[in-house]
């Protein structure tokens, strides 16, 4: 994991304004534990381009990560709107969370809502 961020943090480098190259860097950093780092990384990437739909879930996953509960729903929204066939779980991902600090919104419940 170490050989692959330092390969993605020189493509960043030389092309700072690939999203993809950046989404690439911000998941291994999250993976990494470097979450503060992976947010910042992430953010320019849905930044420069809002359609990007693994960054909104890699940004919606390290905000959760970092007990951000309610910007990873955000997050998830994002990416749910440009791509509704994504998993159910992703969505419910930042429901939960935002149960568990005392949010809003219902978890729905049903046949496979769970994963």
């Amino acid at each position: 994991l170490a050989e692959a961020r330092r390969v993605l943090g020189r493509a960043a480098e030389r092309e700072p304004l690939n999203p993809y190259v950046l989404d690439s860097l911000g998941w291994a950093l999250r993976r990494d534990g470097r979450l503060e780092a992976a947010l910042r990384v992430l953010g320019r990437a849905v930044r420069l381009d809002p359609r990007l739909v693994e960054a909104w879930v890699h940004l919606g996953l390290t905000l959760e990560a970092a007990g951000r509960g309610i910007e990873a729903h955000e997050a998830y929204g994002r990416a749910l709107a440009l791509r509704p066939a994504l998993p159910r779980r992703v969505s419910l991902l930042g429901r939960q969370e935002l149960l568990r600090r005392g949010g809003v919104l219902p978890v729905p419940e049903g046949p496979g809502d769970g994963h």
